[in-house]
């Protein structure tokens, strides 16, 4: 169920850059003593000390542990594999003298376990509670780690003292790794249907397998596209190419371009929306304008384009009717409501500083907007663009989305990696969930999201990761993170 890593690597940046230890499918016994063992125990040394790793591996040695002294060939860092019972762990060298690598002060005792769905936050909580000395995190994967710090310095410790402590080491792990691996599914959604992906810097479309957690293909798409849309009968996505001046569709299942709409000079189309009733809406930031595009898949789509008359109109959201768009408007700090129909002088308000997510409420009686340089949500009177309600969110709220059945929204805050939760009821901030830390959010890039229809999970693309996070909407638990191509950025779900 479980493999053995072949390597005492593993990516927690450089001041953490050996860790191991996985459940093996069977146990290790360790070692009954013989001559070669004898010999060790002999020559252990009285003390073990950071600065001297040959008396460590020796310590360990005299003890059955099998230990394996590496040493990184990039950053010169040392590290002890070392064999327990049942799990494989390490002895890493730490607060070592920038000039004199081997010259450290402290031995942190360190063991990974290898899940297929992410540790719970609740869970490393209770352990660092429950379990006295050693320090429970979990890593930007969500696997539990486990590891005990001992300072040594000069001196050293006892080596019976740093024996004994490897042991309780061992047995808190025992203890730990029945929580380590509760509720560890292998199928960790039970969701079916396909999460489409724009990958901006890649220039990739790519479709995963929601029931598996499995990309099935990408291929290329345009220059830098970043948001999608899918089409009514969900046989086609839509790409709005940032990069370029057209709107390109594929097949939803061989993601083969089908149409290349061309917009214009300068257009670079942003956020676009496939309208229930077959036509393309798409904002064209470089032109100030919207474009209505009707049978788009047609051999000859018609265009019509409604200017806004405001800087970078980068998102859009489209009246149930169809009669009126409303966009946020990044460089003129504005948000722009355009009737489709009238063709009445577009009204823009301004809006907090650089507002850019943007929704309209199902029910049609509130638009809400999030400005990113003002930490800030809105909720807008749809026809008047008066401001009713104002609420504070998490750091830099990119984008808004509401959930299907029309009782929440949520915020993408990318600087603290987090979602605010809004009650559209009440119009308050009712929850914050946790994506990532806000030491990891600047390596995530949290930016767009996207529903579940059930409203059951929430979907968070990480630009700068190359994944998508799947949250359970009720618990707040990140439940996977799902491979993308680079710079995964537009999201949609297809059955």
């Amino acid at each position: 169920m479980f493999a053995l890593r072949n390597t005492l690597r593993d990516t927690l940046g450089n001041s953490w850059s050996v860790v191991t230890g996985l459940l093996m499918a069977g146990s290790l016994a360790v070692v009954s003593p013989t001559l070669a063992h004898a010999q060790e125990a002999a020559s252990a040394p009285e003390r073990v000390s950071a600065r001297n790793a040959e008396g460590v591996r020796s310590a360990l040695a005299s003890a059955g542990y099998k230990p394996d002294l590496e040493r990184d060939p990039e950053n010169g860092e040392i590290s002890i594999g070392i064999e327990l019972e049942n799990w494989i762990a390490a002895v890493l060298f730490r607060d070592c003298d920038a000039t004199l690598p081997d010259y450290c002060d402290t031995l942190i005792l360190s063991i990974g376990f290898d899940r297929n769905t992410p540790i719970s936050d609740a869970a490393v909580t209770a352990a660092n509670t429950n379990y006295r000395y050693v320090s429970v995190f979990r890593t930007a994967s969500g696997d539990p780690y486990m590891q005990w710090a001992l300072l040594t310095l000069d001196r050293g410790l006892d080596t019976r003292v740093f024996l004994e402590a490897v042991k309780r080491f061992e047995e808190v792990a025992d203890a730990f790794s029945t929580v380590a691996f509760d509720d560890d599914s292998e199928t960790p959604s039970t969701l079916s249907g396909t999460l489409f992906v724009a990958n901006k810097r890649g220039n990739t479309l790519s479709k995963i397998d929601l029931a598996s957690g499995e990309p099935v293909l990408e291929l290329p798409s345009c220059t830098n596209p970043h948001e999608l849309a899918t089409s009514p009968d969900g046989r086609h996505v839509a790409l709005a190419c940032y990069g370029g001046t057209t709107v390109d569709i594929f097949s939803a299942d061989k993601l083969e371009k089908v149409a290349s709409i061309e917009l214009g000079e300068k257009a670079a189309p942003h956020g676009i929306v496939w309208h229930r009733y077959g036509d393309i809406y798409v904002t064209a930031e470089g032109r100030q304008s919207i474009f209505h595009i009707a049978a788009p898949l047609s051999d000859a789509p018609v265009l019509e384009e409604f200017a806004t008359g405001q800087e970078g109109s980068h998102m859009l959201a489209v009246a149930p009717e169809a009669n009126t768009a409303w966009t946020t408007d990044l460089g003129s700090r504005t948000v722009t409501r355009v009737d489709l129909v009238t063709r009445r002088e577009p009204l823009s308000v301004a809006v907090g500083e650089e507002p850019e997510g943007i929704a309209l409420a199902p029910d049609g009686e509130t638009l809400w907007v999030s400005a990113r340089r003002s930490n800030q949500a809105f909720a807008l009177d749809p026809e008047t663009m008066e401001v009713r309600k104002t609420l504070g969110t998490g750091q830099f709220p990119l984008r808004l989305a509401i959930r299907p059945q029309g009782d929440v929204a949520v915020t993408s805050n990318l600087i603290d990696g987090s979602l605010t939760v809004i009650d559209l009821a009440k119009a308050e901030v009712v929850r914050t969930i946790a994506v990532s830390s806000p030491e990891q959010a600047e390596q995530r890039f949290q930016v767009t999201i996207l529903w579940s229809d059930d409203g059951e999970r929430v979907y968070v693309a990480e630009t700068a990761s190359n994944t998508v996070a799947e949250i359970e909407f009720s618990s707040g638990e990140v439940l996977r993170r799902l491979p993308t191509g680079e710079g995964g950025d537009g999201l949609a779900i297809l059955p």
